[in-house]
């Protein structure tokens, strides 16, 4: 975060909202670190995290005025704020429910269908955005998109069954 606010480029569109997500996922590994993976300020600090990361997303679709052309996008964008906005609603019921193992167990399978659903979501979005990207803009997506396709595959990698986190509450 520090790097981006020193030396990035201050023109880029998605400056800003990467700025915001450097310093969520920050709070992120501070609070999983302190208070465990499943404490609900971590799991909070993470929504955001995705959030300013959907929102990176949706700067550079708009960094060569494809905002405007590619209104199907809007709609994908909105439906993974409005899923990952879902989190903290199934973490309140979690938290409420948590003397029923099977309730508690259940809220936290679906916590993590809502994180892979927005990790899917946010790849595909990736794909769409470097696949219809002009060629002078393809230089300037590139590392930015490895970047943010690498945090949402292995978000949704973690998700999966045999995973740490898939694993800790199903044994």
């Amino acid at each position: 975060m520090l790097w981006l606010w020193q030396h990035g480029e201050r023109a880029r569109p998605d400056r800003g909202a990467l700025l915001a997500a450097a310093g969520c996922s920050a709070l992120w590994c501070l609070l999983t670190a302190g208070l465990g993976p499943d404490h609900g300020a971590a799991i909070i600090a993470a929504m955001a995290r995705n959030l300013a990361l959907i929102a990176a997303i949706f700067c550079l679709f708009s960094a060569d005025g494809r905002a405007d052309s590619l209104k199907p996008i809007r709609p994908v964008i909105i439906a993974l704020v409005l899923v990952q906005l879902f989190q903290p609603v199934v973490l309140l019921f979690q938290w409420r429910e948590s003397e029923v193992p099977g309730i508690a167990r259940a809220a936290f399978e679906v916590r993590l269908i809502i994180d892979m659903l927005v990790s899917i979501g946010a790849l595909m979005l990736l794909h769409n955005l470097y696949a219809g990207a002009a060629n002078n803009l393809r230089p300037i997506l590139r590392w930015t998109g490895i970047a943010l396709a690498g945090i949402f595959a292995y978000d949704c990698a973690d998700c999966l069954p045999g995973s740490w986190r898939g694993c800790l509450h199903l044994a």
